[in-house]
């Protein structure tokens, strides 16, 4: 009943495995569709989501997603904007990288769960309704949204955020933007940091890691002891092929054939 009541209300597909965990934590009032609905919201959609979207969604051309369906954000960004930040002061922007005034020539790209499947929607202009960023852990709410060339179309009427959060969603991808912002891109710690051929003063650069290009040195020592061997063998045996004493040629008499 409590399953039934949240679909019809609140547009949450809700597995009734999840509403007992829920009733057994007694985190809030059972009896109380609201309270559980606004519970439900910042509570992985992992974790309660039953399947709603079809899995080869993201390769449909054209259609729609029938129905109301509470969705969540996985990832967000502005694709107006590069991933690493600028400190640019003409467009003020928050911590997931994307522009605040709606006014602007925002273009929102998010990618969103039922907790099985995703989809991936965006703006096409910017919409004055999406007055707040949804960041990732946040619900968002779809009705009937309309799909083209694999990605469900942002409007008014048919995507609306309704707030939420997961608090390990939100940090994970908060550092996921301060590494871009940093570096750029992401790249294993270990790995031998970028010195332009030529540069005066790159040895300043990997000073503080000497062994990031040891490995390089390594292989150069390597090709260079396998080319000396191998001159070295080539070496010896010509010095071998000049000491021998040449053998009678073909078509040539030996002294035997000519005392015969």
């Amino acid at each position: 009943a409590l399953a039934a009541s949240l679909l019809a209300k609140h547009a949450m597909h809700v597995r009734a495995a999840a509403l007992q965990d829920l009733a057994d934590d007694e985190v809030c009032d059972m009896g109380d569709v609201d309270a559980v609905a606004e519970e439900l919201k910042y509570i992985d959609i992992k974790d309660w989501g039953e399947k709603v979207l079809e899995r080869d969604i993201e390769k449909w051309v054209s259609g729609s997603v029938k129905g109301k369906h509470v969705l969540q954000v996985q990832r967000v960004r502005d694709i107006t904007q590069p991933k690493k930040q600028t400190g640019d002061n003409e467009a003020e922007t928050d911590e997931w990288g994307v522009t605040k005034n709606v006014r602007g020539s925002r273009l929102l790209k998010l990618k969103l769960s039922d907790g099985h499947t995703g989809c991936t929607a965006v703006e096409l202009t910017t919409q004055a309704h999406i007055r707040e960023v949804p960041t990732p852990g946040s619900k968002v709410l779809l009705q009937d949204i309309a799909i083209r060339a694999g990605y469900c179309i942002v409007k008014p009427d048919t995507f609306v955020p309704i707030g939420g959060g997961v608090d390990e969603l939100a940090q994970e991808y908060a550092l996921e933007q301060v590494a871009f912002a940093v570096g750029g891109k992401k790249t294993r710690s270990d790995a031998p940091p970028f010195v332009p051929f030529g540069k005066k003063g790159g040895e300043a650069l990997v000073a503080d890691k000497p062994d990031a290009i040891q490995p390089l040195e390594d292989e150069k020592e390597k090709e260079k002891r396998v080319v000396d061997v191998q001159a070295s063998d080539y070496r010896r045996a010509m010095g071998a092929a000049k000491d021998k004493p040449a053998s009678p040629g073909r078509g040539e008499d030996s002294d035997d054939d000519r005392g015969g």
